[in-house]
């Protein structure tokens, strides 16, 4: 028990408990003395316990309780395991196999059981189906050391053929876990007449006009002396365009197959002539052997050609280095056409002559160096430019106030300062290299105007500017993604030029500058959905995994907003349309579809919403993709689970000898059950029994008093 107060406070309180019976009790006459002395001894206790407890007095609480050792078993469920040749047998014995081991284990250990392909989670009874798409051991890694890795985990027990096909290397992850690891072997490690695609690389998303790498790698096993052909043909998808198929985008190589254990990878050159969503399938074609896994001799692929270009006009009142500066990253990047016009304020707006009119028009981006006009600012935001500010020395402050952009200075007189860039930490839009940060730093100061700045919610700085040797709260260089926007950049400051020369000075090449402004450049070209109501949801899907489907609707206040009734029809390049409601997700302010597991293909995506008196509508496709990861090898890997378990202490054994486990396991050091003491802290007046004793007390003393006819 620990007090806040002196030791002697609690004398203290024993006299002002004993002082106030006796003040109470030392002079009546109407109880016998024998009846006095027990009324001020309950007087007395309970007037010093009040007081005691006004002393906060804390009493320090341990409690112990016996944690048995635990043991996860865990089986591998994905369908390279039914299609080996032992299919059979794990369908009839799994199940009973791993009951029968978590029975005998569950006499001296807390037994977990886990099923894993592409996630780990717990089950309460065995329930093997094979029917996993792909195999991921390192989430079950992770998802045991997250549970139970400061637990009293004594071992794993792993029901594995060793095959892997997505996420982290297993033997890299096993390492955190700091106990023993046994490995059920399962699967075929016999080697098949086999020519597999194992790999695909290749951009999902591409621009128009523009040639672009296919790299297929394939894994040739026993089929030595002989040649496969490699071919790719593109189709259009059904979800953007027909679906005919161009025998110009069909190529093919042939392959000379030098050994027993060939691997090599093919690269084709697929140039990108039309918009639309296409479908590439790669086929390995062999003449000679039969193959004895001929479903992975064929991967389909799914790129979106779209148009890229943008078109980006800079206006000027005059010439500057700095539009040197910013034209030069510009053009040095392929999808850029840059226009550069020097105008007068005078001459924007609705005075404008038709040519700047059309050119402004054709613009995908505008930058405005030293420009400001409230007319075609409001211009600009109506059409959805996204536009980029450099305000300067020289810039009309008044007028750039005037067009409410998100950033204003109000100063009371035309005063500049040297400002030097501190990249602020918690920047979320993207992302700069350390040797960016390190670079950025180290640049000159711009010449930023001096003066009080406001900023709107959406606006969020990339670059603050420290003034001498104070890190202010001015941006240098600020971003805005406002929802039903167009997206913006602020450079308030001149100097570019001086970081493009500081940086070929320091680093030999313009690239860490260019990086830079081209990242600025991205940002800003990225349109956002001018809509209030659109799908986020990813465009892409593996077969066999749940195809979820989700959307948003903003207020006209541009707050996400669940009160309207929403709707999704999806059609399959050659099906019906298929409809349902969508429902309200509990944990974000959206709404999901689940369309459950759909075949392989592309789908048109039609949502509406009905919000009040509006009716909204969206479009979209999403994209399932065939790829099946757990036909690309069917070889028992028993190496890596070999390296598994002996690096952490375990054994392995075969399927038919899960029993030789149980004498492993029985003598393990850390099956201890182990004692676990949990102290806390509590205060006295939070004991129920203190209020309960208190109560006694008084009432005590009042029912005597009241039966012997005092009150």
């Amino acid at each position: 028990m620990t007090l806040d107060y002196p030791w002697y406070f609690v004398l203290l309180c024993l006299i002002a408990g004993m002082g106030y019976s006796a003040l109470l009790y030392h002079r009546t006459t109407s109880f016998t003395f024998p009846l006095r002395v027990l009324l001020a001894a309950f007087r007395f206790v309970a007037v010093s316990l009040l007081a005691f407890l006004l002393l906060s007095p804390i009493v320090h609480l341990v409690r112990q309780e016996k944690e048995r050792p635990v043991v996860v078993v865990a089986y591998d469920d994905s369908r390279s395991v039914i299609l080996c040749r032992d299919s059979t047998r794990y369908r009839e014995q799994m199940n009973h196999t791993l009951q029968r081991l978590a029975s005998q284990l569950d006499k001296r250990y807390d037994v977990q059981l886990y099923r894993y392909s592409g996630k780990a989670e717990p089950v309460g009874q065995p329930q093997f189906n094979g029917d996993g798409v792909a195999t991921d051991l390192s989430s079950l890694f992770h998802e045991v050391y997250s549970r139970y890795g400061q637990e009293n985990l004594a071992d794993v027990v792993l029901f594995s053929d060793g095959i892997w096909n997505c996420g982290q290397h297993p033997f890299a992850v096993t390492r955190r876990l700091l106990t023993p690891i046994h490995c059920v072997l399962m699967g075929d490690t016999a080697v098949r007449r086999d020519a597999a695609i194992t790999h695909v690389r290749y951009n999902r998303r591409v621009a128009v006009g523009n040639r672009f790498p296919v790299e297929v790698t394939m894994h040739i096993t026993r089929m030595r002396n002989s040649s496969v052909q490699c071919v790719l043909a593109a189709q259009q998808s059904g979800a953007t365009g027909s679906g005919v198929t161009r025998a110009a985008d069909r190529q093919a190589g042939r392959i000379a197959v030098e050994s027993d254990d060939f691997l090599h990878t093919e690269t084709f050159w697929v140039e990108a002539k039309h918009e639309g969503l296409y479908q590439y399938t790669l086929r390995i074609d062999n003449d000679r052997y039969d193959d004895d896994n001929p479903l992975n001799n064929v991967r389909t692929i799914t790129i979106e050609v779209v148009d890229m270009h943008h078109k980006v006009l800079i206006l000027t009142s005059a010439a500057h280095p700095d539009i040197a500066a910013l034209r030069a990253v510009l053009e040095g990047r392929s999808d850029c056409e840059v226009t550069v016009r020097t105008v007068q304020p005078a001459a924007l707006g609705g005075s404008a002559n038709a040519t700047l009119k059309r050119e402004i028009d054709a613009a995908d981006v505008v930058i405005l160096h030293h420009l400001a006009s409230a007319e075609l600012y409001r211009d600009l935001q109506d059409k959805s430019k996204p536009v980029m500010h450099v305000v300067g020395v020289g810039a009309d402050l008044a007028q750039f106030n005037a067009m409410h952009s998100g950033v204003a200075v109000h100063t009371g007189l035309s005063r500049y300062t040297d400002a030097v860039a501190v990249v602020r930490s918690d920047f979320v839009h993207f992302s700069l290299s350390d040797a960016q940060r390190s670079a950025i730093e180290q640049y000159p100061p711009l010449q930023s105007p001096f003066g009080d700045y406001k900023m709107s919610p959406h606006v969020q700085p990339l670059f603050y500017a420290r003034i001498g040797d104070i890190v202010t709260e001015q941006p240098l260089v600020a971003v805005s993604a406002a929802a039903g926007r167009a997206r913006q950049v602020w450079v308030m400051g001149d100097g570019l030029w001086r970081w493009r020369l500081a940086d070929f000075r320091v680093n030999g090449s313009h690239q860490l500058f260019d990086e830079m402004v081209s990242q600025w450049f991205a940002f800003v070209s990225t349109q956002n959905d001018a809509g209030r109501f659109h799908i986020v949801s990813p465009t892409r899907f593996r077969q066999g995994d749940p195809v979820v489907v989700e959307s948003e609707l903003y207020d006209s206040e541009g707050k996400l907003t669940q009160q309207a009734d929403v709707a999704l029809s999806w059609k399959p390049e050659d099906g019906k349309t298929l409809s349902m409601p969508f429902t309200r997700s509990l944990t974000h302010r959206t709404f999901v579809a689940n369309l459950g597991h759909l075949p392989a293909g592309s789908y048109r995506l039609h949502a509406t919403a009905q919000y009040g008196d509006e009716l909204l509508q969206t479009t979209g496709y999403l994209v399932v993709e065939d790829e099946d990861l757990e036909q690309t090898c069917l070889v028992a890997d028993h190496a890596l689970l070999r390296s598994i378990a002996y690096a952490s202490g375990g054994v392995c054994v075969p399927f038919d000898s899960v029993d030789n486990l149980l004498p492993v396991l029985d003598n393990a050091d850390a099956a201890r059950t182990r004692v676990v003491s949990h102290s806390r802290y509590v205060e006295w007046l939070h004991r129920p029994w203190v209020l309960i004793l208190l109560l006694m007390l008084l009432s005590a003393e009042w029912l005597l008093r009241k039966r012997n006819g005092h009150l």
